[in-house]
């Protein structure tokens, strides 16, 4: 994802200043009117990038309800926590960034699958750049329909977040 990210940038023309990041599996649910304020926003507050609210496309099963909730409780915990310019993750399912401070971020990823949007947002606030988070934009996206495949979704990201606290843990150390 990262490379394919890197290469999507170098071919973009050089005027566009703001990057918005979705999976293939999520829909954005934002006017243009609304995406335009949301970059007013990115430069009043000098953010270098901000999450959207990530809520759960399908929710009609018992699993879908779960995801369901704990959409509902990151999305305080984010909205608390974002105050401090600071959030754990800026998630690919839905984030907004400046141009340039996502080309920084990229160029000394690693470029590993397994917490690729964890060691992006750590890396951009190593860069001294602040996060938001805008609860207002939405990110549908489609969550694992069945327990076996929360439960492989769960390992990948936590086998992620282990391998991004050890490679950035210096990061961490000094920011807790």
């Amino acid at each position: 994802k990262v490379l394919s990210i890197k290469k999507v940038l170098k071919r973009l023309n050089r005027s566009i200043k703001y990057v918005i990041l979705l999976d293939a599996d999520s829909v954005l649910e934002a006017s243009k009117n609304t995406l335009t304020n949301l970059c007013k926003k990115l430069e009043k507050n000098n953010l270098g990038a901000a999450s959207f609210k990530i809520m759960v496309k399908n929710r009609k099963s018992i699993l879908g309800k779960l995801f369901h909730i704990e959409s509902y409780t990151r999305d305080f915990w984010n909205s608390f926590v974002s105050k401090s310019h600071k959030l754990r993750c800026v998630p690919g399912g839905g984030s907004i960034f400046k141009r340039e401070v996502l080309e920084k971020a990229l160029d000394s990823h690693s470029g590993e699958y397994y917490g690729e949007d964890l060691e992006t947002t750590a890396t951009v606030m190593e860069n001294k750049h602040k996060i938001g988070y805008f609860s207002q934009i939405v990110s549908r996206t489609i969550m694992p329909s069945n327990t076996l495949g929360a439960l492989k979704q769960r390992i990948r990201w936590e086998a992620g977040a282990m391998r991004v606290y050890i490679r950035k843990r210096n990061f961490y150390i000094k920011n807790i």
